[in-house]
């Protein structure tokens, strides 16, 4: 019987062999590195799978994702789709089933090198968060400079403090959070499906200085006011199910609520209101806008040209009726400056009231 002790040292003396085992080793260690790598980079994108069924009315369309909200019931839709024949100007939108020509919210994509609409898998195309889409988001993010309760300049200096409810897919506070990352910039946003969908199909982040946190934004708003915490910025992008005046919701027109975002309010401070009437618009914004006043000395309303929105924007200290018409017109002044540098393409109108 021969020595199998003697057979393994061979085997194992032997340089040809010795090679050989080494090579198969290393071969399976590259192997588990690469699937860990695999693993991690499953955590970060996406997973490659078929994009789920088209929706009834929109063809052409990739359907990125659906998910429905267990707070509100409601279910959303996440699609991209094209606005140029070449593929190369893309949009990622939310819709509300049962809306599908009521876009909720609306980002630019950059496209992957040497890609194109047509040919590649847009979920992986990053958000391109200096585009603003909709031209109400546009001016809720421009209104803070205009009225000068944030600098326009000296960027380095900036530290602002901004709360804001609502967040949809992050649009405004992205924008604020990319072109002035020393901002202190707090979300707070009711349902956690729209938080999931907006961090990972919409490029909303979590860092140092800008936090999104699930929770009712009245509830924020009055326990902010109780600990005397003051903020640069409010702006208030949340709305209900009303058919007549949606956004925004009741309960951020109620009298104790607005007292409370005027107290946390710094002393040239604002707050944003995102205003949309769907009937008699004419009455409803008077009424919103009387609602304001009643709270806030001086309120200005900017309209853009082509949506229906209009944003209020509402001041805590007032202004002497011998300066109003100059004050206007420095404001108009900053707003064209402003829609300038930013590329904002479409024209604004400002109207000043008093309490």
């Amino acid at each position: 019987m021969p020595d199998t002790s003697c057979l393994w040292r061979r085997n194992y003396r032997n340089p040809k062999n010795s090679e050989y085992v080494r090579v198969v080793l290393l071969i399976i260690f590259v192997i588990y590195v690469m699937s860990k790598i695999v693993d991690v980079i499953g955590l970060v994108y996406p997973q490659e799978e078929p994009y789920p069924e088209a929706v009834n009315g929109m063809d052409g369309m990739n359907i990125v994702a659906k998910e429905c909200s267990a707070t509100t019931n409601v279910c959303y839709n996440v699609v991209d789709y094209s606005t140029d024949t070449l593929g190369l100007k893309v949009n990622r939108v939310i819709y509300l089933n049962g809306m599908e020509k009521e876009v909720d919210t609306m980002v630019s994509l950059i496209p992957l090198p040497g890609r194109t609409f047509h040919d590649s898998d847009t979920r992986f195309w990053p958000v391109n968060h200096t585009i603003v889409q909709s031209q109400y988001v546009a001016l809720i993010c421009i209104a803070p400079f205009v009225v000068g309760s944030v600098p326009s300049r000296n960027v380095k200096e900036s530290n602002s403090s901004v709360l804001m409810v609502g967040l949809g897919g992050g649009s405004a506070d992205m924008f604020y959070h990319t072109v002035r990352p020393n901002w202190n910039i707090t979300v707070y946003e009711i349902d956690a499906t729209v938080v999931d969908l907006a961090k990972r199909w919409f490029g909303v982040i979590e860092d140092e200085t800008r936090r999104t946190i699930v929770q009712d934004g009245v509830v924020a708003i009055k326990e902010a006011a109780e600990r005397d915490l003051k903020y640069d910025v409010v702006v208030i992008d949340a709305c209900d199910e009303d058919d007549t005046l949606p956004c925004p919701a009741k309960p951020f027109l109620d009298v104790q609520l607005l007292n409370n975002v005027k107290k946390i309010l710094s002393l040239r401070g604002c707050v944003v209101f995102n205003v949309l009437t769907l009937k008699n618009s004419d009455q409803n914004e008077n009424q919103v806008q009387q609602k304001l006043l009643n709270v806030f000395p001086t309120c200005i309303s900017l309209r853009p040209d082509q949506e229906t929105n209009v944003i209020f924007v509402c001041l805590p200290y007032s202004l002497q009726q011998s300066n109003v018409e100059h004050t206007k017109q420095l404001w108009e002044s900053e707003a064209a400056s402003l829609m300038n540098r930013f590329q904002f393409q479409f024209q604004t109108s400002i109207n000043v009231v008093r309490s």
